[in-house]
């Protein structure tokens, strides 16, 4: 009996939270997990649980790797982003090595001797629109999503209690997130 009762309370898995947005208006589903464990759960419980429930993934036009090698090649992010202090190169085939940039100006000379000797951008931080700062990685994945400090310069902080905290901070990421 003292067995049981010293080691059941550790006999059962611990309990995690894992935040789903699905955004019905752009027909998104965001699961805030780095992890691939919690995020395909939460997608299995949503499939089983919702009737119709269909995901498809995202398909973009040009490999993600392959168009952050060419920002980080050209020194220049797409319209609305910039490029952050944060990026990993990685070489490819057997042994391949990697050099990773944290909190470390990505200077261009460099950049390009690495990707001359054939390294592919496969993580990259990015800012969009002054609001948001992230990683992106070459699975499509955002890690790291943070709201910037312009993003909270003009909101009043009025919340009473958590719950209403975190819908204000929801509110706020969801709406700067959509477009």
């Amino acid at each position: 009996d003292q067995v049981v009762t010293q080691m059941l309370p550790a006999a059962f898995r611990q309990q995690d939270d894992v935040l789903v947005w699905i955004d019905t208006h752009a027909g998104r589903l965001a699961i805030d997990s780095a992890a691939s464990g919690p995020r395909d759960t939460a997608i299995s419980l949503l499939c089983n649980s919702i009737d119709h429930f269909v995901l498809e993934r995202l398909t973009v036009n040009t490999a993600a790797a392959g168009a952050m090698t060419g920002w980080v090649a050209d020194d220049e992010a797409p319209d609305g982003f910039t490029i952050d202090t944060t990026a990993e190169l990685r070489a490819t085939g057997a042994g391949a090595g990697a050099v990773q940039y944290v909190n470390r100006p990505l200077e261009p000379d460099e950049i390009r001797r690495h990707l001359q000797s054939g390294m592919q951008c496969t993580r990259l931080g990015l800012t969009w629109d002054d609001k948001v700062s992230f990683v992106l990685d070459d699975e499509l994945v955002l890690k790291r999503v943070m709201p910037c400090e312009a993003l909270h310069k003009d909101v009043e902080r009025v919340a009473k209690n958590d719950a209403e905290t975190f819908e204000a901070d929801f509110y706020l990421m969801a709406s700067t997130l959509r477009p």
